[in-house]
C-alpha cells in the first residue's frame, strides 16, 4: 500500500476515536478581565496512567482545550467592537444596529 493509503487509513482511525471521546468535562472560562487583558482558565480531562488512552488522544484533548480558550478570547475581543444599539453617522448617513443578537453557528 502506498503512503497516501496509509495516511487515509490513519486519518479515518483518528476521526473515529476523536468522535468517541467524552468532552463534556472540558471547559474554558474567563476568570478575570481588566484594561490590560483577560485571564482564561482551561480544564482538560487527561486521565492518569498509560492504559486509558494513547498520547495522540491526549494531544487531541489538549488541542481542543486550547481551541476553546482561543474561542473565548476571540469572542471577548470581538465584543469590544460590537455596537451597543445606538445609531452612528458615517458620511452623513445614519446607520443603526439591531444590537447584540444571539446567533448559533454549526
Amino acid at each position: 500500500m502506498n503512503g497516501l493509503g496509509c495516511d487515509i487509513m490513519f486519518f479515518s482511525y483518528l476521526c473515529r476515536h476523536i468522535l468517541t471521546l467524552n468532552l463534556s468535562f472540558m471547559s474554558a472560562t474567563i476568570i478575570k478581565s481588566d484594561a490590560k487583558g483577560i485571564t482564561v482558565q482551561v480544564f482538560i480531562p487527561i486521565p492518569e496512567g498509560k492504559d486509558n488512552m494513547g498520547m495522540l488522544e491526549r494531544e487531541t484533548l489538549i488541542q481542543q482545550g486550547v481551541n476553546q480558550a482561543g474561542l473565548l478570547a476571540t469572542e471577548y475581543a470581538l465584543s469590544q467592537f460590537d455596537a451597543d444599539g445606538h445609531p452612528i453617522t458615517v458620511d452623513k448617513k445614519k446607520l443603526t444596529s439591531k444590537g447584540q443578537v444571539s446567533k448559533t453557528y454549526p
